[in-house]
């Protein structure tokens, strides 16, 4: 659950019957459907997709099996920002090493997007192996690829420790910018909410900018962390988002949780879950009981 200050949380109650929702894109928390300790995608191929707004979700076949959800609480707090994953995260285990990487580990499909698009998510890892991990989330026209525009965390200089969070734009390693001045390290055992933005700089041009804000702690957005340009980019809309991974051992384990993407920074970094209609119940509850006492003094 995404909370704002408490007036903000009473505007969204009162006004829940409507088109609250209208800028989120889609939104997943890994917490309803999904059971701890199973695989997302069963070995039929049949993918659980959780959430709302996704359209689908599907696993690399030759790495279902490190694909699940388990008992892991994600929670962020700072500032004006609360940010609680929920009781279950999307696990990914690592497969055994270099060599074991997965281009498009996880795949979802949502509504094709042509303006700027946020996206956010919590990260978290219990191991950094001495392996040179690297983790990539970010968007898409394709499902099959590396995501074209991305924020994630990997060494630098392959092979030389620490990771550090990146931007990159488009595919590739030369084309990605790092946490690095200055320095800000990816820590086993804490809990990250990294939050991109990915957007069009050039008229009539694609997607040719990512903006990643790390760990914020305000409901307005300001100044990236770091930021990622490139003078033309050739994908002009977007309709995927894709985890990869490479080079884990078989001990790694990432976490990520409270997925989601919208067309605004505070559709993604205050907004409560749009899949309950216990909001509307509210809305109208506290409507119910504003009116109550005038009918009595009548």
């Amino acid at each position: 659950m995404r909370v704002g200050p408490p007036r903000l949380l009473f505007s969204t109650l009162v006004f829940a019957s409507g088109p609250v929702f209208a800028t989120i894109v889609a939104t997943d928390k890994y917490d309803a459907g999904y059971s701890a300790g199973t695989q997302v995608e069963a070995n039929d191929g049949t993918s659980i997709n959780g959430g709302f707004g996704f359209t689908s979700q599907s696993i690399d076949d030759a790495f279902r099996a490190n694909v699940t959800t388990s008992t892991q609480n994600l929670l962020y707090s700072s500032g004006e920002l609360l940010i609680d994953g929920g009781p279950l995260a999307l696990t990914l285990a690592g497969v055994g090493g270099v060599g074991a990487n997965s281009n498009n580990l996880v795949s979802r499909s949502f509504e094709p997007q042509s303006g700027t698009v946020y996206f956010s998510f919590l990260l978290r890892t219990t191991n950094l192996s001495s392996e040179d991990d690297f983790i990539q989330l970010g968007l898409s026209d394709v499902t099959t690829a590396e995501p074209k525009i991305s924020i994630g965390a990997a060494e630098a200089t392959s092979g030389t420790p620490p990771m550090l969070f990146f931007a990159r734009v488009p595919t590739g390693t030369g084309n990605q910018a790092f946490t690095s001045s200055p320095q800000i390290k990816f820590e086993a055992n804490t809990t990250y909410f990294l939050v991109g933005k990915a957007s069009k700089t050039v008229a009539g041009g694609g997607y040719n900018q990512i903006d990643l804000f790390l760990n914020p702690s305000t409901l307005t957005e300001g100044t990236p962390t770091i930021s990622k340009n490139v003078a033309t980019a050739t994908m002009t809309g977007v309709s995927n988002l894709i985890v990869r991974t490479a080079r884990m051992e078989s001990t790694d384990q990432y976490y990520v949780d409270d997925v989601t993407i919208g067309t605004t920074y505070a559709d993604v970094v205050q907004v409560p879950e749009p899949t309950t209609p216990l909001l509307v119940v509210s809305a109208l509850v506290l409507l119910g009981l504003r009116r109550g006492p005038r009918r009595a003094r009548l």
